[in-house]
C-alpha cells in the first residue's frame, strides 16, 4: 500500500495582529500579539454576525489585543463570548470583556475551566444551535487537545472555526490524559462526518480544503502509533529514548510539546494493550 501523503503545513501566514480581516459577510477575524513556540502567530479571535456579534475565543489577557477587539465591536451590542476551549491564549480576555460588555460567557463547563475560575454563564452542548443577527453556530465537541474543546461550524456555510483542534501550521499538541489519542481521532472522525470545507483555525491561517488536511492529520497519528510500536519491537525502549529518536533535533518548549504529545500516544497504546511497562519505566509489546 502506497504511504499515505504527511500533512502540507503551511508557515507562512501574515497575521498582522490587532487588524481586523473580513473573512466572509458576518465573519471576520482580529489576531492578538502573541506569537510564540505554542500560539504561532497569535491567537485568532473571531467576529460573527452584522449589527450584533458573537466573540469566538477572545485570546490572551493583552492590553492591545483588548483595545483591538474593542475596536472591532465598534458598538455593537456582543450576543455572547465563546470559546473554543479553556486554555489562558483563548481565555484569558474572556472575564473582562464580559464585565465591559455583559455578554454571557458559553464554553463546555468542565474542570479545566473551573481551575482556572472559568464558569460558564450557558453551558454548550453539542446539536445546540447557537443564533446570532441570523446566523446559527453549530458547536461539535472535539475533545482530544483538550477535554472541554469545541470546534463551531457556521450553519449553512463552508465555514468552521477549529479552534487547535486543527491548525494549517502544526499538528495539535495533545492532552496529557489515558483518552487524549482516541478522543482526538474521533474528534477528527466527528468533524470529518460534517459538510464544512473551510477551516479557520485558533492560530494560523485558514485551510480551504479542511477535511482532506484534517484526514491527513489522523494518518500522522496513526504513523506515529504504528512508529512507536517499530521501535519497541526492536527490544525493551523507554519513554525518553523513543523521544530522542523520533525527534532528535528538537529543543526547547518544542522539544517539552513532543514529548506531551509522545506521551498521550503511549498512554494510548498501553491503554488499549498492545504495549505494557514495567516499573523501571521500560516499554515492551505485549
Amino acid at each position: 500500500m502506497a504511504a499515505l501523503p504527511a500533512p502540507a503545513y503551511r508557515r507562512d501566514f501574515d497575521a498582522q495582529p490587532g487588524l481586523v480581516h473580513t473573512l466572509a459577510p458576518g465573519l471576520a477575524r482580529v489576531t492578538a500579539p502573541n506569537a510564540g513556540p505554542y500560539t504561532f502567530t497569535g491567537t485568532n479571535s473571531y467576529l460573527v454576525g452584522h449589527q450584533s456579534l458573537m466573540l469566538v475565543d477572545p485570546g490572551p489577557d493583552d492590553e492591545q489585543h483588548l483595545a483591538a477587539l474593542l475596536a472591532a465591536i465598534d458598538g455593537r451590542p456582543l450576543a455572547a463570548i465563546v470559546l473554543t476551549h479553556t486554555h489562558k491564549d483563548h481565555s484569558g480576555l474572556a472575564r473582562r470583556l464580559r464585565a465591559l460588555t455583559g455578554a454571557p460567557l458559553v464554553f463546555k463547563d468542565t474542570q479545566a475551566g473551573r481551575t482556572q475560575g472559568l464558569v460558564p454563564d450557558i453551558a454548550l452542548v453539542q446539536g445546540q444551535m447557537l443564533p446570532v443577527d441570523g446566523l446559527g453556530i453549530d458547536p461539535i465537541f472535539t475533545p482530544g487537545h483538550a477535554p472541554d474543546h469545541f470546534v463551531l461550524g457556521m450553519a449553512d456555510t463552508p465555514f468552521i472555526l477549529t479552534g487547535d483542534h486543527v491548525m494549517g501550521w502544526s499538528s495539535s499538541l495533545l492532552a496529557p490524559d489515558d483518552t487524549a489519542l482516541s478522543d482526538y481521532l474521533a474528534s477528527i472522525d466527528r468533524l470529518l462526518a460534517t459538510s464544512y470545507q473551510h477551516y479557520l483555525p485558533g492560530h494560523g491561517g485558514p485551510i480551504p480544503q479542511g477535511p482532506d488536511f484534517a484526514l491527513a492529520l489522523k494518518h500522522h497519528r496513526l504513523a506515529r502509533n504504528d512508529q512507536i510500536l517499530s521501535l519497541i519491537a526492536l527490544g525493551p525502549i523507554t519513554e525518553a529514548t523513543i523521544l530522542d529518536r523520533i525527534y532528535p533535533d528538537l529543543v526547547g518548549d518544542l522539544r517539552r510539546a513532543a514529548a506531551l504529545t509522545l506521551a498521550s500516544h503511549i498512554r494510548h497504546l498501553l491503554a488499549t494493550g498492545a504495549i505494557t511497562e514495567t516499573e523501571n519505566g521500560v516499554l515492551h509489546l505485549s
